[in-house]
């Protein structure tokens, strides 16, 4: 069993890091990996992006161009930045110093 079959059986994200666990430690990491991961394209506009990785339960996705070269990565912190406007953005100073609170 590789980790791409018992994932995709799998409910739950945690599922694949178990099943990752029942590998015998000699597994090489190509017999492990998901031949065809869920990816995405520098072209791809934020809410595709957000919306796949709900939809994969993943914090993180590779970006990778048309030839499938690894690009970078977007992650959640990249999703949740990217609606607010660069101007902003408060110096980190300020913003530790700054009480948070929860709306009632």
């Amino acid at each position: 069993m590789t980790i791409h079959t018992c994932a995709r059986t799998a409910a739950w994200a945690a599922r694949s890091a178990w099943c990752a666990l029942q590998l015998k430690p000699a597994t090489l990491l190509r017999s492990a990996v998901d031949a065809s991961p869920v990816v995405a394209s520098p072209d791809d506009d934020i809410i595709a992006v957000t919306t796949r990785m709900a939809d994969f339960n993943h914090s993180t996705l590779p970006v990778v161009d048309g030839d499938g070269n690894l690009l970078g990565a977007v992650t959640v912190d990249d999703a949740l930045e990217a609606p607010i406007p660069r101007d902003w953005s408060r110096p980190e100073a300020e913003r530790a110093s700054t009480p948070r609170r929860l709306a009632s």
